[in-house]
C-alpha cells in the first residue's frame, strides 16, 4: 500500500513540474518573442483603398463612414495619451475626409469633423487641407451645404490670410439659388480688405443684376433706410477706390465698366427727403 501511495505522490510531483516547466518556458519565449514588438500609436493612420473599404463594409456603407468617422475623430486619443491637433498628419486626414465621402456623399458629420474640430489646430497652415476639402464636398450641390462655403471663406481669410481661397468658395455662393441666406452670400465681400481690391471688385462682378438689386434692397442689409445699405456701402467705396487708380481694373482684369453699371441699382434719397 505505502508503495502505492508513494508511487502515485511521485507521478502527481512530476506532472506538476512538467506543467511548470511547460509554463515557464511559455513565458520565456513569448517574452523573447514579443519584448520588441510596442503598441500601434500613429497618430493618424495611411487610409486604406476603396475597394478595401468597400470590402470591411460588407454592403453596409453607412456603417463603415461611421465607424472609420469615428476611429478618426479619436485618433491620437488612445493609450491614455491625448495628442496637440498640431501633431496629426492633415494630408493623411484630407484623404480619410474624401474616402469616406464615397460611402456616405450626404451625411455632414465628416464635414462637421474637419470644420468645427481640426480647422482649431495650432498651426494654421493645416486649415489648407480643410478648406480644399470643404470647398470640394460643398461644391457638388452649393445650395444645400452652404454653411460648408461659408465656414471655408472664413477659415481661409481668419486663418490663412488667403483670399483666393476666399474668393473660390464665394463665387460657389454667389451663384447659387435663393435658398442661400443674403448675408451667406456676401460673407467674402465683407471679409475682403482694401489690400484685397481685386478680390472683393471680382467676386462684385460676377453678381447678376438680379442678385445685385435682391441684395441692393435687403431690409437686413439696408437698416433704417436703403441708402445706408451695407452692402451697397462697400460696393461704392470699392468703386470710389477704383477710380482713385485708373489702372486697378486692368491690373484686377474687372471692367470698371461692369462694376460701375450697378451704380443705376444702388437707391438713393429723394430730393427734398
Amino acid at each position: 500500500m505505502r508503495k502505492i501511495i508513494h508511487s502515485c505522490e511521485s507521478e502527481y510531483y512530476f506532472v506538476r513540474n512538467v506543467i511548470w516547466l511547460f509554463f515557464a518556458l511559455n513565458f520565456l519565449v513569448w517574452f523573447f518573442l514579443t519584448k520588441n514588438i510596442k503598441p500601434d500609436l500613429t497618430i493618424t493612420p495611411v487610409p486604406p483603398g476603396k475597394h478595401l473599404m468597400k470590402f470591411f463594409s460588407m454592403g453596409d456603407d453607412s456603417f463603415i463612414y461611421r465607424h472609420f468617422g469615428y476611429k478618426i475623430q479619436m485618433a491620437g486619443d488612445d493609450y491614455g495619451t491625448t495628442t496637440p491637433l498640431k501633431d496629426y498628419n492633415y494630408a493623411k486626414l484630407q484623404k480619410w475626409f474624401l474616402l469616406l465621402n464615397e460611402f456616405d456623399p450626404i451625411s455632414e458629420y465628416i464635414p462637421s469633423l474637419a470644420g468645427l474640430y481640426y480647422s482649431n489646430s495650432q498651426n494654421p497652415l493645416d486649415n489648407i487641407y480643410i478648406v480644399d476639402y470643404l470647398i470640394s464636398f460643398a461644391k457638388r450641390d452649393p445650395s444645400r451645404y452652404w454653411r460648408w462655403l461659408t465656414t471655408a471663406s472664413y477659415l481661409s481669410a481668419i486663418k490663412l490670410k488667403d483670399m483666393t481661397r476666399v474668393e473660390e468658395a464665394s463665387k460657389l455662393l454667389l451663384t447659387t439659388n435663393e435658398k442661400v441666406p443674403l448675408w451667406a452670400k456676401t460673407v467674402g465681400i465683407f471679409m475682403m480688405t482694401k489690400k484685397d481690391l481685386c478680390s472683393s471688385l471680382n467676386l462684385i462682378a460676377s453678381l447678376e443684376q438680379e442678385q445685385f438689386e435682391l441684395l441692393a434692397t435687403d431690409k437686413v442689409f439696408s437698416g433704417k433706410s436703403p441708402e445706408e445699405n451695407i452692402f451697397v456701402q462697400i460696393i461704392l467705396n470699392r468703386i470710389t477706390e477704383i477710380k482713385k487708380n485708373p489702372q486697378a481694373a486692368q491690373k484686377c482684369k474687372v471692367s470698371k465698366y461692369k462694376i460701375d453699371k450697378y451704380k443705376e441699382f444702388i437707391p438713393t434719397k429723394k430730393d427734398g427727403k
